[in-house]
């Protein structure tokens, strides 16, 4: 498995999989996103300092999920989305290692937010070495332990 930067002939890719229903209601937003606005966002994160998306590849070849980096006050977000099909086979684990090993070489602090509903990727980041930091209404701010 390998992550690979996103471009632009990628864009559709990650729209499908973010907008699938069942990733949307474990989303913090669980809107649906015209692709116009996709397009106009995806732009201009490819465009951006701020932002590092990359695609999971398995296998070398098949695009199977994504990983975005997000800096907001000098603190690094981490999100993951695995296709349902490629679940349960450690890639998103994986992924994870691979894009902190990256992040870690900076010294920045990796933080995720994830839905209190959000079983899976709550035992992902404990599992990936994340403890909890912060608790909100709906939500957890986890913090990568150094």
């Amino acid at each position: 498995m390998i992550l690979k930067k996103a471009k632009l002939k990628d864009s559709k890719f990650f729209y499908n999989l973010r907008n699938n229903s069942e990733v949307r209601k474990t989303s913090l937003n669980t809107n649906y996103i015209k692709y116009s606005d996709h397009i106009r966002w995806f732009k201009k994160v490819l465009k951006s300092k701020k932002f590092q998306l990359f695609k999971i590849l398995f296998k070398g070849k098949i695009k199977v999920g994504y990983v975005r980096l997000n800096e907001i006050d000098g603190k690094i977000f981490v999100s993951i989305n695995v296709d349902k099909k490629y679940r349960r086979k450690s890639i998103a684990y994986e992924a994870l290692k691979l894009v902190e090993n990256q992040v870690t070489s900076n010294k920045q602090s990796i933080f995720s937010i994830v839905k209190k509903n959000n079983i899976a990727s709550k035992k992902l980041f404990f599992k990936v070495g994340y403890e909890l930091n912060n608790k909100k209404q709906n939500y957890l701010i986890m913090k990568k332990k150094n």
